[in-house]
């Protein structure tokens, strides 16, 4: 996933006007912004300036001619990338769009600088670490290995022509300068990979070189930048070659500006087409049209319809009701046939049952009258037994009774007769 850098911080105008209100900020913050070095030290170290093969002029067009080859160069690389892995890929969709437009960005800002050898210095610095990040960052993190032989030889092929463009403006001296200074950012910044607005003032030996420019030795890579690139003209012509240059300056934003702002725009499309809400959005809005759609048809062809639906209910509801009232009547005959069957049946057997019930009281009362007369005959006979053992009890009662009197008698007899012989044994023994 790429995130918003310093590379597209600036690329988020999406309208005409703010095309060109864009670019007359630019061309004005351009003219008016200055060398890192404050001009009236321009001329201090001019007595001694480094050979160079080069002319301001002809370094100038060289940067400039640069930054076109590297930003085509780059798009056409981002470009590939995109169209063979972006379709599945929107991380790799994503990174392609913002590279394009942030190495866009900063080779035109580089390039519009007022000093050319400044110019010059900041474009190898910003290609040679850009080079790296891509290599150690961007195509093994973002990228997964995808496109990688395409980036590297769009970068290394940049790399090699913005070296060669610096061999032919400094000597080794300055080239090796120059290759320490970045290489000593790269160590203060280790995972630093979003470079492409670092500039020279961004380094720290450039820092300390500010504190005291005067020791700045002759000929080294800091004495470039004392260069007066409007050195000997007389007022009129410096500010008329500054106007020229500003007006350059201007046009080359100009011209440029335009695609890069399309190129901004097509991301931000893109970006609002891929997100979920919105591809959920034109997906539900497909669904109603085509539901719509098919409610129209639907309606265009409901007088047919509806003209077939009634005709073909009117016919069902006839064949329903003629159906309906010849089985209502075969089923009514058939209830009061097996009605009247039953209700034949039913007196016939209540008939039969009344006539057994008849025969049973009949033998009930036969039976009846021989219980009576058995009955009589029991209950004379229970009389007499009942008498005679009543008589039987009695008499056995009562001799009973006399023998427990006897027997009572003869106890008391014995009794006393033992007790006055025991009290006359005791009067024996007393005496």
């Amino acid at each position: 996933m790429s995130f918003p850098t310093k590379e597209n911080i600036t690329a988020i105008r999406h309208s005409r006007v703010a095309v060109l209100f864009s670019a007359l900020l630019i061309a004005a913050s351009v003219g008016c912004k200055g060398s890192p070095i404050n001009p009236a030290s321009w001329g201090q170290q001019q007595q001694q300036p480094a050979v160079k093969a080069l002319t301001l002029q002809e370094v100038n067009s060289g940067v400039m001619g640069f930054a076109d080859t590297f930003t085509m160069r780059i798009s056409q690389a981002c470009d590939e990338v995109e169209l063979e892995y972006g379709k599945g890929d929107p991380g790799v969709r994503r990174w392609a769009q913002a590279t394009k437009i942030g190495q866009a960005f900063a080779a035109m800002d580089i390039a519009t600088g007022p000093n050319p050898e400044i110019n010059l210095l900041d474009m190898v610095a910003m290609v040679t670490l850009k080079r790296e990040a891509v290599q150690e960052y961007d195509i093994p993190v973002v990228l997964k290995g995808k496109g990688k032989e395409v980036i590297d030889h769009a970068y290394q092929r940049s790399y090699d022509e913005v070296w060669a463009l610096a061999d032919r403006d400094l000597n080794d001296e300055q080239l090796k300068e120059l290759r320490d200074l970045i290489d000593q950012w790269r160590k203060d910044n280790p995972k630093q990979y979003y470079v492409g607005f670092v500039r020279l003032e961004d380094f720290s030996s450039f820092k300390k070189w500010q504190e005291s420019p005067h020791k700045a030795a002759p000929g080294s890579l800091f004495s470039l930048l004392y260069i007066d690139p409007l050195a000997g003209l007389d007022p009129v012509a410096q500010e008329l070659r500054g106007f020229q240059d500003l007006t350059s300056r201007m046009l080359f934003i100009l011209q440029r500006l335009p695609i890069i702002m399309q190129w901004q725009m097509r991301r931000e499309i893109d970006a609002a087409l891929s997100n979920e809400s919105v591809t959920q959005f034109v997906t539900e809005t497909g669904n109603f049209s085509a539901a719509t759609a098919k409610f129209a048809d639907a309606v265009a062809a409901y007088p047919d319809q509806f003209k077939r639906d009634t005709q073909d209910m009117v016919k069902q509801l006839q064949a329903a009701i003629t159906a309906e009232r010849v089985g209502m009547f075969d089923e009514a005959n058939k209830t009061l046939t097996n009605q009247r069957e039953a209700m034949f049946k039913s007196l016939d057997d209540q008939t039969t049952k009344l006539g057994q019930v008849v025969d049973k009281i009949d033998k009930a009362i036969a039976s009846l009258d021989q219980a009576g007369t058995s009955i009589n005959d029991s209950t004379t006979k229970t009389v007499t037994v009942a008498e005679t053992s009543t008589r039987s009890l009695l008499n056995h009662a009562f001799l009973l009774a006399v023998a427990l009197i006897v027997i009572i008698l003869a106890a008391m007899l014995t009794y006393r007769a033992t007790s006055r012989r025991m009290s006359q044994v005791r009067g024996a023994e007393t005496v």
